[in-house]
């Protein structure tokens, strides 16, 4: 494995990886809150999932921590991209820049995902399509934009094989994985267990935010029988889940509309 930087306290010490309308956000804005923990201020640095920052590795790396400009040492220095995850790219690279590198990973029932996915791109004027026209249309789209696609509303709700792929290069003790209905129903208990994984102390009752800060409620939910074709697209991948974390995932099968 190649490496380019020395080992120093400066290098970013975990990532929030994924997944994209997970929640990261939520726990983005519990972390930055953390004296201990130096996050940006900008949310998504996108440095591991960019080939142009490793076409250069030292001008990349200090552009990276340039993104940090609040550090001081010793913090925890940590980050949010949610697209970490779905690269295939991007868990070498983390590796290769911090072997020590911790990986959080947030997982929502899929077909809710993928409708709030539409949704976020509907509101964003990028999409035209309805959400069964959209999931109908991906396959050709995903052919059009392989690098960083868009309209990968079911592709990046495939779990199972993300994480093997994430854990071909991060070994599994360096990583957590949590189930995003956790964050909203637990965030003491959910974020506290954040807090053990990266080794910082825990927050203070009062210093958890419990207001829901992605639980948004869309006004035509997800057709029931489009939701029902789309669980047992997803089911295989589901029961690949379950094997894999020890989780039960049966209420994403057969769960309710999305949120």
């Amino acid at each position: 494995m190649w490496r380019w930087f020395r080992r120093s306290d400066r290098r970013v010490s975990f990532v929030i990886a994924g997944v994209q309308k997970g929640g990261t956000t939520a726990l983005y804005a519990q972390l930055l809150r953390h004296p201990a923990i130096s996050m940006p201020r900008r949310k998504e640095c996108h440095y591991f999932d960019m080939a142009a920052y490793f076409a250069r590795p030292d001008t990349g790396v200090s552009a990276y921590h340039a993104m940090f400009p609040g550090f001081r040492r010793g913090q925890l220095r940590g980050e949010a991209t949610p697209a970490y995850v779905y690269c295939r790219a991007a868990p070498r690279r983390m590796m290769a820049y911090n072997p020590d590198l911790r990986v959080i990973v947030l997982l929502r029932d899929p077909v809710e995902r993928a409708y709030s996915h539409w949704h976020m791109e509907k509101h964003r004027g990028m999409e035209e399509l309805s959400f069964g026209a959209a999931i109908r249309a991906e396959p050709a789209r995903l052919r059009l934009e392989p690098e960083h696609p868009v309209y990968s509303y079911m592709d990046r709700g495939f779990y199972a094989r993300q994480l093997l792929n994430l854990w071909e290069h991060v070994p599994r003790e360096q990583t957590l994985i949590v189930r995003s209905e956790m964050l909203r129903t637990a965030p003491e208990e959910t974020v506290g267990t954040v807090c053990r994984f990266l080794g910082v102390a825990p927050f203070s009752p009062e210093g958890i935010i419990r207001q829901p800060m992605f639980a948004q409620q869309y006004r035509h939910p997800v057709d029931a029988s489009l939701r029902a074709e789309l669980g047992t697209i997803f089911a295989s991948d589901i029961r690949r889940l379950e094997d894999l974390l020890g989780w039960d995932c049966s209420g994403w099968l057969c769960g309710g509309a999305g949120e």
